[in-house]
């Protein structure tokens, strides 16, 4: 959708009024409103939205051009403002550029002096638009950066009670490890039977148990028994 940019144009001649009118019409990306009363433009500027362009001319019965300029800077800062006059003077020169005036034109005017005066304050504020919208961008890629930022230290901070939990898990296999083996030699002391697995057949041929038929689940209640005996009797 094309930017649009409100401009206010003054002025008490009717046909400078109009051709200052067509002049603006020729860019699209303004939306022009006219009045050839000075006391409407200054009520306009109030009870309206900031214009951001105010052209007007300098000399008109009841307010001035000035008066304009400076009711519209009251409203918005960042207005600019073109003065048109037959006549000028130093002391307005000065006050017009305290008040944001971007171009000076002199009367009789050339369309194209002020379609290039135009063009100039159209320029700005889309300059400043580009600006505010890098600067939008800047700060969502910041925002971005401080999100991958935050998740990169959690995935860290829970790499770490990973890498903790892994090495107690290591530690406690170890230490599994190390008292089967010590339950196994024991074991394989009292049986006999170097690194033979503890079956039924096994505890039978050396007397442990007596020939008659167990269940898995008494054979394996009885190997846990033997082997926490077995493990007590080393460490005990």
């Amino acid at each position: 959708m094309l930017e649009k940019f409100r401009i206010l144009i003054v002025d008490d001649d009717r046909l400078v009024l109009d051709l200052m009118m067509h002049a603006a019409r020729r860019h699209p990306v303004l939306q022009a409103e006219k009045t050839s009363d000075s006391a409407e433009a200054i009520r306009k500027i109030k009870e309206n939205p900031p214009y951001h362009i105010i052209l007007t001319d300098l000399s008109m019965p009841g307010y001035t051009g000035l008066d304009v300029l400076r009711a519209a800077r009251t409203r918005s800062p960042d207005t600019r403002g073109i003065i048109v006059t037959g006549f000028g003077d130093k002391e307005s020169t000065r006050e017009a550029i305290k008040l944001g005036v971007s171009d000076y034109l002199n009367k009789p005017f050339r369309i194209e002096e002020m379609d290039l005066a135009l063009r100039n304050a159209i320029e700005h504020f889309e300059l400043r638009k580009q600006g505010s919208d890098y600067q939008t961008q800047i700060q969502d890629l910041e925002t971005g950066i401080k999100e991958k930022a935050l998740l990169i230290e959690a995935m860290e901070a829970e790499s770490n009670i990973l890498s903790t939990e892994l090495t107690q898990l290591t530690e406690k296999d170890a230490q599994n490890k190390a008292r089967t083996e010590a339950l196994l030699k024991a074991v394989a002391a009292k049986t006999g039977h170097q690194g033979a697995p503890i079956t039924p057949k096994l505890l039978d041929n050396n007397g442990v148990i007596n020939q008659k038929k167990m269940t898995e689940e008494e054979f394996q209640a009885m190997k846990k028994n033997l082997l926490d005996r077995t493990y007590k009797s080393i460490v005990g």
